[in-house]
């Protein structure tokens, strides 16, 4: 899918950088306290405490102001900003670049990779490389004892490039580590809120049928009396327009419930087994939604080897998805072959259409991959939440394209998790 440096990630709570200004804090002031005794060098203490100082008052101000709230990226990034302005400034004091703690200036960097979008992440490099260079290039003296150490000017500055390398490097691959476990995340969030949905119309389907078969008895009483008045009644009677009136909406609320009864939003009867390949024929009807006629063979060998299984959610939308993106791409046909032996089941759906492209054959299955990203609604999830649900019911899924042409796809179940999903005696 297209993607966007400056897309906003989600509201972000301060409570990590506040553990880590805290934390950041103390070890300055330790570090303070112990310079003298430890190193023999004798520190510059009021800009120190100083900064240490502010470090305190802004952590003071994020608890009480924001309060564990959740707070905007901007928000975030102006605190992270903070952080490495204040870390400089202690480093600035305390030798730069010399200091062996000044790797730590990663730290704020690390935060942001993993919170930040990639446009926010960059702000804060560019940031940490000014800081750095000035460390590098311009830091306040220190009073060492015996002379302060001296190294080449070539080795000054291969340090100075090495540390902007390794900020670099290492800030984008946190982020991108970052923002694939949030694709990853909300992949998943869209697949459990699909199965959600697919399940809150089972229940809805279920009740659609027992409201249709609890109503049934009382609206053929009323028919019975209706009928039973017509007769007792003459047609001048000043209640024949009433009661012709409530034979037609009796008659009405008939054939809304027989409606009902034919197709209760589309519900998954879950009491009723059917055998595998009649299954997936009904599902291949229910998924081809193509604009163009495509013709949907489904075929076994030998029938009588396939299991009967009752219609589950998770194998009705994985299997139908599977369709019904063959159907958007088949030219005239697709061909779906289900066998069985006594240890698996495997169904094989191959369409005659121009097959997966081999840069998307390399990735296919993670989320965000599609080639359909020209058209609209297409995110690039299908393929994802249809792995997802099948592995659910213990299928593996294997993608390549077939040798006369076209996508193949083979789902292939051990048989005693298939059997599973089978009527409970």
């Amino acid at each position: 899918m297209p993607f966007d440096y400056k897309a906003k990630t989600p509201d972000i709570a301060l409570t990590p950088i506040i553990f880590m200004r805290w934390l950041a804090a103390t070890v300055q002031l330790l570090s303070v306290m112990g310079a003298d005794a430890l190193t023999g060098v004798e520190l510059p203490y009021i800009p120190l405490l100083m900064l240490i100082a502010a470090a305190g008052v802004a952590n003071i101000y994020a608890m009480t102001v924001h309060k564990r709230r959740q707070v905007p990226e901007e928000t975030v990034q102006l605190h992270l900003t903070f952080d490495i302005l204040q870390f400089t400034g202690f480093l600035y004091f305390t030798g730069g670049t010399h200091n062996p703690f000044s790797i730590l200036l990663l730290a704020p960097l690390a935060m942001g990779a993993s919170l930040l979008s990639l446009f926010s992440l960059c702000v804060l490099i560019i940031l940490t490389l000014f800081c750095l260079s000035i460390l590098a290039f311009g830091a306040y003296p220190l009073d060492w004892q015996g002379g302060p150490p001296v190294f080449p000017p070539q080795y000054l500055h291969a340090q100075w490039v090495a540390q902007l390398a390794a900020l670099i490097v290492i800030s984008f691959i946190i982020w991108r580590l970052a923002m694939e476990g949030r694709r990853i995340n909300h992949a998943l969030q869209r697949t459990h809120a699909i199965l959600e949905e697919r399940r809150r119309m089972t229940a809805l389907g279920a009740l659609a049928a027992a409201a249709v078969h609890e109503l049934g008895s009382p609206l053929g009483t009323i028919a019975i009396i209706t009928r039973e008045l017509e007769r007792e009644i003459t047609p001048d009677d000043p209640i024949a327009d009433d009661i012709a009136l409530l034979k037609t909406e009796a008659d009405k609320c008939k054939a809304i419930l027989a409606d009902i009864a034919r197709n209760p939003v589309k519900t998954f009867d879950k009491k009723e087994a059917m055998r595998l390949d009649r299954l997936v024929l009904e599902i291949a009807s229910e998924h081809n939604h193509s604009e163009r006629p495509v013709a949907i063979n489904a075929t076994s060998p030998v029938p009588e080897n396939l299991p009967s299984i009752t219609k589950d959610v998770n194998l009705a939308y994985g299997l139908g998805n599977f369709i019904g993106n063959a159907a958007s791409f088949a030219k005239s046909k697709i061909d779906i072959v289900i066998e069985g032996t006594s240890e698996i089941v495997e169904i094989t759906i191959h369409d005659d259409g121009p097959g997966f492209e081999p840069a998307v054959l390399k990735v296919i299955g993670q989320p965000y991959i599609s080639t359909r990203e020209s058209k609209h609604d297409h995110m690039g999830l299908g393929i994802f939440i249809s792995i997802s649900l099948l592995e659910a019911t213990g299928a593996a899924v294997f993608f390549a394209n077939h040798p006369d042409g076209g996508a193949n796809i083979r789902i292939i179940w051990p048989r005693t998790a298939l059997e599973a999903l089978g009527p409970k005696r």
